[in-house]
């Protein structure tokens, strides 16, 4: 018999227990997208943030700077992390670039033919939509 009394004093500890502990480890939308922008970093240890703000439509936008390759810092770069879909814009920008030089690499194959210039036309495409996307980070703030 105490043994069960045991038993249901545990569930009920555990029970009462779990809720905050899982509402302590639910993040901030800032604290998000720090970490969606750490995922994409050389270095995330490294990573230096400002101008942070929670836009109008609730995405998170701001400032981010990290060591590179060499160790050293470059400038400040924008992010838009958009908080309903759980995404970094920039990583669409990273996406889209290594497209584009895929594509270009390819150009220059042996054998390479684009009569009708469709691949050209994709690709152009593709550049279009890197900068729609880059406008879409760059006026986060403003909305």
């Amino acid at each position: 018999m105490k043994h069960n009394h045991v038993k249901i004093v545990c569930l009920i500890v555990c029970a009462a227990v779990s809720p905050v502990t899982c509402a302590a480890k639910a993040k901030s939308p800032v604290e998000e997208a720090k970490a969606a922008v750490k995922e994409i970093l050389k270095d995330p240890a490294s990573a230096q943030f400002k101008n942070i703000k929670v836009n109008t439509v609730g995405d998170v936008c701001g400032q981010f700077n990290a060591k590179n390759s060499f160790g050293g810092y470059g400038d400040y770069e924008n992010f838009r992390y958009e908080v309903k879909d759980k995404k970094l814009t920039n990583v669409e920008v990273q996406r889209l670039e290594e497209e584009i030089a895929q594509e270009k690499k390819m150009r220059y194959e042996p054998g390479f033919t684009d009569p009708d210039f469709e691949k050209f036309k994709a690709m152009k495409e593709k550049i279009s939509k890197k900068f729609e996307v880059i406008k879409k980070i760059d006026g986060c703030a403003l909305e």
